[in-house]
């Protein structure tokens, strides 16, 4: 699931394994939280550090989940010339994914 700023380049992206990211989430909060809750009484250094190693840890995985992974643009003017007249002479057809309607690199397997 894809939401396009401008029509051109995604926001932000899910992929189809997004449930493993959520899993990933709930499993490192409740590590987290029984660690802090079992370990750490509320105020001292200890539980502020784990506290911040979490808030951390899920700030950077929401975004390294939620942000472009590489998907280029669908803007063609944004390409040079040169690459675009690249392009232009390779067969593409066969590597032009249909759901998508985006090329495939070289070495990707079919899903």
């Amino acid at each position: 699931m894809n939401w396009y700023k401008k029509g051109i380049e995604p926001i932000f992206s899910i992929g189809p394994d997004f449930h493993l990211s959520i899993t990933e989430l709930v499993l490192v909060n409740l590590g987290m939280f029984l660690l802090m809750e079992n370990t750490a009484e509320y105020g001292t250094l200890e539980y502020w550090a784990y506290l911040a190693c979490t808030i951390v840890h899920n700030i950077a995985f929401i975004c390294a989940i939620l942000l472009n992974p590489g998907m280029l643009s669908r803007d063609p003017s944004i390409h040079s010339i040169a690459y675009l007249k690249k392009i232009a002479k390779l067969d593409l057809k066969d590597r032009i994914c249909e759901k998508c309607n985006l090329i495939k690199p070289n070495k990707v397997r079919e899903t």
